[in-house]
């Protein structure tokens, strides 16, 4: 799985590109344990395989196929995964 990650400055009536971010790659069965970012917005997009998104407060669990993308806000915890075998 290769999924997109641009990070935007969370910021009231502006959003600005952030120097971090750009193309990271999942392998299969690995995951990117819980965590939260206090001051940025993640945003995935899903170039191959697929991608999981669980979320904290309010629980969710998001299965991403190729294609698709998804926006997590900051303050939110989420853990990332490759489910695939």
């Amino acid at each position: 799985m290769i999924g997109m990650s641009m990070r935007i400055r969370n910021e009231p009536g502006a959003f600005r590109p952030m120097r971090r971010g750009g193309n990271g790659a999942l392998e299969p069965r690995q995951t990117i344990p819980w965590h939260c970012h206090s001051e940025v917005t993640d945003h995935y997009f899903v170039l191959r395989g697929n991608l999981t998104i669980t979320t904290r407060d309010p629980d969710s669990k998001r299965e991403l196929q190729v294609g698709e993308r998804h926006q997590i806000t900051s303050g939110s915890a989420h853990l990332l995964s490759n489910q695939e075998a």
